[in-house]
């Protein structure tokens, strides 16, 4: 952000790009503090293409930046943004020491010791790459250029929507968390694409359903979408603090090598040989002549995200975008992605015959029931049942291992919903201090997530710990 004169602080004036409008009004917000304050069309001058002035004069809020303080600045007309942008500082608001003039004369950037830098050859901000780094100006036609917003819900630059819902206001707001929407990564602090390979070697991975809907049916609600116009994407993949088709992937994966199933990847991409291993900053490419991985694809985020093996065996996420990888997220050691969730399954004997309670007899009975060609089994994947606690179960995979003997047995603490964290919202399941020593202190349950592979587990209702577990069809 352009600062013209530091002399006026706490005014801040900045050269600016902005659609054409009359301002009505500004916010000013503190994302460390969460507080933000109004400004009166009264307080601040607006000229599209040339200047923004605000006064600030709210001794609380002024006293309350400090040292690493960001700052959202948002103009409005009515409800239409007009122009904003962060600033970040180095020091309280009124110590002009904290800013630094180049050598345009006039000129002055706010700016962070480690974040960025100036180019004293250019005498340009380094905004980490060209794919979004700050503000673009709209098109020759007044359009916003969405993808450049992504700065504003998603700080951290991993792509995982920092998004709350505001129903008084009908919008998303920024959130301190990766809960709720997409945005494309701004790939400069990644790396660049290598258009000039050496030598490459196809890799045979697993692909993920990432461009899909993760939470209303027909995406984003057009009322808060009218008021958020910065949200990118006809919808939003992650909700809720899952990426639910990849967590469900992974579940298929560890389950088909469990039973010793584990199926050829379908998809290949090619990287350099030279790199034994996933790298963040590394180049992606569709073929051996070195075309980039997505030459010829289309996602509103530029990415492309697939599973594989790191060379320690591990199953690890690689998301990349603009054909550079940004992320190599191993599965066991990724939050988002180290609680996998499995649907409870229900059986329907025919002839009916009473579940036994004894472990080994539970086995034969279950084998019975898969295999007399008349009993059915079936999981509730859709509707109230899938949002209910009592419907899904959740095994952590952070040592590698989906289940072991003594294993806590998961559930949501709360229903399925998208603004509430997943890897946030489990709790042990209930557990029976009365049933010590009866015929009840033990169960079985069944777990799948496709309802062809199947994990029966032997739960101790006086500790809710796995006693014991067997995989079906048995390896």
């Amino acid at each position: 952000m352009n600062i013209l004169d530091i002399n006026n602080l706490p005014t801040i004036t900045m050269k600016i790009s902005g659609r054409e409008g009359i301002a009505s009004g500004a916010w000013v917000i503190n994302q460390e503090k969460k507080h933000k304050i109004e400004i009166e069309a009264g307080e601040l001058n607006y000229v599209a293409g040339s200047e923004l002035q605000i006064a600030l004069t709210d001794s609380s809020f002024i006293s309350s930046i400090e040292e690493d303080t960001t700052l959202s600045v948002i103009v409005f007309s009515g409800l239409i943004p007009l122009y904003r942008d962060i600033v970040k500082f180095k020091g309280e608001l009124d110590s002009v020491s904290f800013y630094s003039q180049y050598n345009h004369s006039g000129d002055y950037y706010v700016f962070g010791e480690e974040e960025d830098s100036i180019d004293d050859e250019s005498g340009d901000v380094d905004s980490g790459g060209d794919t979004g780094g700050g503000y673009t100006p709209p098109d020759s036609a007044g359009n916003l250029v969405i993808s450049d917003f992504a700065a504003k819900f998603d700080l951290n630059n991993n792509g995982l929507g920092e998004l709350k819902l505001s129903s008084s206001t009908l919008s998303y707001t920024q959130n301190t968390k990766d809960v709720l929407g997409d945005f494309k990564v701004r790939t400069g602090e990644y790396g660049t694409f290598e258009s000039t390979p050496t030598s490459l070697e196809e890799v045979v991975v697993y692909s993920v359903n990432f461009d899909v809907n993760n939470g209303n049916g027909s995406g984003w609600d057009p009322r808060f979408l009218a008021n958020t116009p910065e949200l990118e994407g006809p919808h939003y993949h992650f909700a809720g603090g899952q990426s639910e088709q990849t967590s469900d992937k992974i579940a298929e994966l560890i389950a088909l090598g469990e039973v010793g199933s584990e199926p050829i990847g379908d998809a290949s991409v090619f990287k350099e040989d030279s790199l034994s291993d996933w790298t963040v900053g590394m180049s992606l490419y569709k073929d051996a002549t070195g075309t980039p991985i997505m030459d010829g694809r289309t996602s509103n985020w530029d990415r492309y995200h697939f599973l594989s093996k790191t060379t320690a065996g591990d199953w690890t996420l690689i998301r990349s975008t603009d054909s550079i990888v940004t992320h190599v997220e191993v599965v066991k050691d990724t939050d988002y992605l180290k609680f996998i969730e499995l649907y409870k399954v229900n059986i329907d004997a025919s002839p009916y015959v009473s579940a036994p309670r004894d472990w080994e007899d539970y086995l034969v009975y279950f084998n019975d029931q898969m295999t007399n060609g008349t009993s059915t089994t079936n999981i509730v994947t859709s509707g109230s049942g899938d949002r209910s606690v009592t419907k899904r179960r959740v095994l952590d995979y952070s040592n590698g291992t989906l289940i072991a003997i003594g294993d806590n047995i998961l559930q949501r603490e709360y229903n399925k919903n998208s603004l509430i964290v997943f890897n946030e919202n489990l709790v042990g399941i209930p557990t029976d201090t009365e049933s010590e020593g009866t015929i009840y202190q033990y169960r079985q349950i069944v777990l799948s997530k496709d309802n062809l592979n199947f994990l029966i587990v032997r739960i101790n209702n006086l500790t809710g710990l796995v006693n014991d577990f067997q995989w079906y069809p048995a390896t």
